[in-house]
């Protein structure tokens, strides 16, 4: 199962409010005992008007095995972490077309 925490603060400069937002995400996989098997944290700054359309999922299960999402500006740097339901790392490999938009 996939859980997803959202936690957000403002945030300021001595005494004012800036006009940009903190956003924790943290993404938990936990297995039917209620014990987590992998959890990732992202942290962004997110202007007020943006924040309400950032729809972002790293973590994304599959057949029998969990994906992990890792992504820079670089397109090079793109790639997807590989995971068994254990936990343990099975290897990576480069996004594909489509590849974070397919639903199963």
């Amino acid at each position: 199962m996939l859980k997803t925490e959202t936690i957000e603060r403002e945030r300021k400069f001595l005494f004012w409010k800036l006009p940009h937002k903190k956003v924790i995400l943290i993404d938990k996989v936990v297995n039917s005992n209620g014990k987590v098997i992998l959890k990732r944290k992202s942290v962004f700054l997110v202007s007020m008007d943006s924040s309400e359309d950032k729809i972002f999922r790293r973590i994304k299960i599959v057949d029998r095995e969990i994906q992990v999402f890792r992504h820079s500006r670089d397109y090079q740097n793109q790639f997807i972490e590989l995971y068994d339901f254990c936990g343990k790392y099975k290897g990576r490999r480069i996004w594909k077309d489509g590849d974070f938009y397919k639903t199963k």
